[in-house]
């Protein structure tokens, strides 16, 4: 099955005021590897309509933590897909970034954290998972919306969906593994592919 997915790109001040969009290479191979038909479309304009999963990449501060202008300007796009995927009622993941972007739009309790950015252990009741991570900001109380999957040692949300939408978040980064974890393959591929 092809399917069409729209990764929001990170914005990156290269000079005073002058503004780049920026997708790391390793997301795009992250996703042929599931399937090699997948198409990609980088979000560089508010003119696609067409897509069948959202993917709101790392990078950037949401608002709530930076009144830095690209971070002012990523969000504007995150916000501008996010409502069109919902009301078109599209798959919407978001990755590190995108998964703040997704618990601060429900609500959930954002704290800054210095002892996220190291590989480290999550677990659920079942199973026990080690990711990589590169956020200053964690997730440490969710809303009646938000259904966390996986948790940090120190309680912090680290993998959730959304009750009855298909929206989901995760905090660590699947594309930045020397070799990709299947567990990010097979969560991924279920989401997308279904």
């Amino acid at each position: 099955m092809n399917k069409t997915i729209l990764i929001i790109p990170t914005v990156r001040e290269i000079y005073k005021n002058q503004f780049e969009l920026c997708v790391d290479f390793r997301l795009i191979n992250f996703f042929y590897r599931i399937n090699k038909n997948f198409k990609i479309k980088i979000a560089n304009t508010k003119k696609i309509t067409r897509f069948d999963c959202l993917i709101l990449s790392g990078g950037n501060d949401i608002p709530k933590n930076s009144k830095k202008i690209k971070d002012l300007k990523r969000h504007d796009y995150d916000n501008y897909y996010y409502k069109f995927a919902l009301k078109k009622k599209r798959v919407i993941i978001g990755i590190c970034h995108g998964a703040l972007f997704i618990a601060d739009k429900f609500n959930s309790k954002i704290l800054k954290t210095n002892l996220h950015v190291k590989s480290h252990y999550i677990k659920n009741k079942n199973k026990k998972i080690y990711v990589n991570s590169f956020h200053n900001f964690k997730i440490s109380k969710a809303n009646k919306y938000l259904k966390p999957n996986y948790l940090a040692d120190d309680k912090s949300i680290e993998s959730f969906h959304i009750k009855n939408k298909k929206i989901y978040g995760i905090m660590w980064h699947p594309e930045r593994y020397k070799k990709y974890k299947n567990f990010d393959l097979k969560f991924f591929k279920k989401i997308i592919c279904t």
